[in-house]
């Protein structure tokens, strides 16, 4: 990734040394303490240039921002409806319950035979199949029979059994997902088995709308995905984008700025989707390995160069979880990879706040950052 020039690295390396010895290793800033806001590309285009436009759109269940720029105003109009037309081909071909979905042929196909895909769906199988072996199937593309089992999406009364976890963990595996490239083929040779991308489909969408908006004749851009972003092209910072982390336990407030080159962020928060089973609640992010929800993590942000990637990872690296507050595995699997950063915030007890870990590359984009503090009753 793009590093900041040096006159501004001096800056962020100066309040890096303030954040660390303040908010990182020692004392904590007052609870309930707002950060300063910073002005938003998002509230106001014309940060880019007197060109750049607004628009919105909802498509795989959630809304997009997104502000492009462009040489004209025309130009940036029509770079913004090529980006959601993008956006919207992606969530016809990934969604499974869209009746003509390549997913869904895939798991109705189950057992039976191969199915022909497009190239967009080819690509989108391959990245969740390369992170998932990078991971050691910490994310998994063929989640979907234990999403079932555990309710996510729909309600239900009480927590699956070790045996129902077990026959759908019989079904899941994404070393059996056969991909013929030269074909353009995918096949899930156990008729158990469901192709489930949809961890990876927002940040793919990203991507695809990057492309699309490029080219229209588009030169730089930001797009908000409810927590997945992705900004490209010269930001408004010295050529870099100001972006704000939502803390995990209050989203109305913020608990960390950054200043970054062009490039993907995603954050998988505890509390974003949960269930309630038992007077229980759980987070809809689940281990594939034990088939049991995460523990031990409130939030993980990944930046990396594309969208997907960091779709993928905000979510797999999640399924690590936190022992203790000791976040080990997920920084050594992130400082693995010189294209990854993240920033991961650790479950502190009840009443307390937490210690934020910080991976090596992203500790120079960390302008602000402050400890979230974990109420001591949990929120409804």
């Amino acid at each position: 990734m793009q590093r900041p020039p040096e006159h501004l690295n001096r800056y962020l390396l100066t309040a890096l040394a303030v954040v660390l010895s303040g908010c990182v290793a020692g004392g904590t800033p007052g609870i309930g303490e707002r950060l300063p806001e910073p002005d938003s590309v998002f509230d106001d285009p014309e940060m880019l240039s007197d060109e750049a436009v607004f628009g919105r759109h909802s498509v795989l269940a959630a809304d997009v921002r997104v502000v492009v720029d462009a040489p004209s105003e025309d130009m940036a109009k029509a770079a913004l409806a090529a980006a959601f037309a993008a956006a919207d081909s992606v969530e016809r071909l990934v969604i499974p319950n869209y009746e003509k979905s390549e997913i869904r042929a895939i798991n109705q196909a189950a057992g039976d035979h191969p199915v022909a895909v497009s190239s967009w769906t080819e690509r989108i199988i391959l990245a969740t199949v390369r992170w998932a072996d990078r991971t050691g199937g910490a994310f998994e593309p063929t989640i979907g029979p234990l999403a079932e089992l555990w309710g996510f999406g729909e309600e239900i009364g009480r927590a699956p059994t070790p045996d129902e976890i077990h026959q759908a963990l019989s079904h899941i595996g994404y070393s059996k997902i056969e991909i013929d490239r030269d074909a353009h083929t995918v096949f899930l040779p156990d008729a158990g088995m469901r192709l489930d991308v949809r961890g990876a489909a927002k940040g793919f969408a990203l991507d695809r709308m990057r492309e699309a908006m490029v080219e229209a004749g588009a030169t730089s851009g930001i797009m908000d995905f409810a927590g997945e972003m992705l900004f490209f092209g010269s930001g408004p910072e010295n050529g870099h984008w100001p972006i704000q982390l939502k803390d995990p336990y209050d989203p109305s407030r913020n608990y960390a700025y950054l200043l970054l080159p062009p490039g993907g962020l995603a954050t998988s928060n505890f509390y974003d989707r949960t269930v309630q089973i038992g007077g229980r609640r759980y987070g809809h992010v689940i281990d594939p390995r034990s088939g049991q929800p995460t523990a031990g993590l409130a939030s993980v942000t990944v930046y990396t160069d594309e969208g997907v990637t960091a779709d993928i990872l905000a979510t797999g690296l999640f399924s690590f979880g936190c022992q203790q507050g000791t976040c080990t595995e997920i920084v050594d699997i992130v400082e693995r990879y010189p294209d990854l950063d993240a920033i991961v915030v650790p479950e502190p007890a009840p009443g307390d706040d937490a210690i934020v870990t910080v991976t090596s590359g992203m500790r120079p984009h960390v302008l602000r950052l402050q400890r979230p503090f974990r109420p001591a009753a949990e929120p409804d």
